[in-house]
């Protein structure tokens, strides 16, 4: 009996211990759910201001010495406008943004410069009040560094750049053309590669698209001439995305044209075919007439010879004839094919 009382005893302590331990830690799982929702609450007013200070951060890391620390800042202002397109503190501090860029592109490396391009185009187009403003800076700014940059990846960038920033603000025709012109100028220097080409082609392409209809129409003509001049034809150009971007930018004025007479974009493009063939049968004329005179020296010398046409080909291998000049009139006159048998170039 003793030893009975003595386990329940036990057995009574035991589950005393155990119900005052359980309501020892129950008050610890309540703290800690506190504590967590508690730290939820602050993660999350944690993010606003992490996100204000990260700007203000990134912004103080553009006038750092150190390269790298400038190309980190770049891409991390990159990411915040792609992530929110408006933001209050960027608008608010545009152009103190603006200048930092700019003054990070010309001290920097090619590199960088690009980068500081691309952050100035999403810039353009997430800024409302102050993008007017921002843009005439990075204008007269980026303007002679396009002219004098050793890169021509830089220079091409900048011109993508210029036309985001005049197609956002919704400059003036007058404006935009103005532009247009530095453009084409750019990319009708007499020592231009692809590098520069294909992004410039592709910024007088999006000025095109930000003017009126009328305004293409009226000068329809002499845009398609820049992309198609004897000097320099871009639709015919050895690379293949330069006569790629070429076309597109044709199509696209032409396409303007049409919207506003269709009988005179017709016209236009009977016109511009026209003239495009003319051309290919004016380089073919003197092969052609050099060819001609060789066969009529071909039949005298075989008249002389009293020869005719059953003659056997020893004898007609005795007679003097360039069959060499065969070649060049043949190549003009078939389309050139690649290694793949894909037909090259407009022609």
């Amino acid at each position: 009996m003793s030893k009975g009382r003595r386990n329940k005893g036990n057995d009574a302590e035991d589950s005393q211990s155990l119900g005052s331990s359980a309501d020892r830690e129950e008050p610890k799982g309540k703290a800690k759910n506190k504590k967590g929702q508690k730290g939820r609450k602050d993660h999350s007013s944690g993010d606003e201001d992490e996100s204000e200070g990260g700007v203000a951060a990134l912004l103080d890391a553009l006038s750092e010495k150190r390269t790298a620390t400038r190309e980190g800042a770049l891409r991390g202002l990159q990411e915040v406008i792609r992530k929110e397109v408006f933001s209050e503190e960027i608008e608010d501090r545009a152009v103190e943004l603006a200048t930092l860029i700019l003054s990070s592109m010309k001290k920097g490396n090619a590199k960088e410069a690009v980068l500081g391009a691309d952050l100035l185009a999403l810039l353009f187009v997430s800024l409302q009040g102050s993008c007017q403003e921002v843009f005439d800076m990075a204008e007269e700014a980026l303007c002679p560094m396009a002219r004098t940059h050793k890169s021509e990846i830089v220079t091409g960038k900048i011109c993508e750049t210029l036309a985001m920033g005049s197609f956002a603000c919704g400059q003036d025709p007058s404006d935009a053309s103005v532009l247009m012109s530095f453009v084409q100028a750019l990319m009708l220097g007499p020592k231009t590669s692809h590098e520069l080409l294909v992004p410039a082609l592709r910024a007088w392409m999006l000025l095109v698209t930000s003017l009126p209809d009328s305004y293409v129409f009226e000068r329809v003509r002499r845009l398609l001439a820049i992309l198609d001049s004897p000097a320099k034809s871009l639709l015919e150009h050895e690379h293949v995305d330069v006569r790629v971007a070429a076309a597109e930018a044709a199509s696209v004025c032409y396409e303007a044209c049409w919207r506003y007479s269709p009988e005179e974009a017709k016209k236009v493009l009977t016109d511009f075919c026209e003239a495009e063939e003319e051309a290919g049968v004016a380089e073919t004329v003197p092969e052609l007439e050099d060819q001609m005179s060789e066969f009529d020296k071909f039949a005298a010398q075989m008249e002389a010879a009293g020869m005719s046409d059953d003659d056997s080909d020893e004898n007609m291998q005795n007679l003097e004839i360039d069959i060499d000049l065969m070649q060049p009139v043949v190549a003009v006159a078939e389309p050139k094919e690649d290694e793949e048998g894909k037909p090259q170039g407009l022609k």
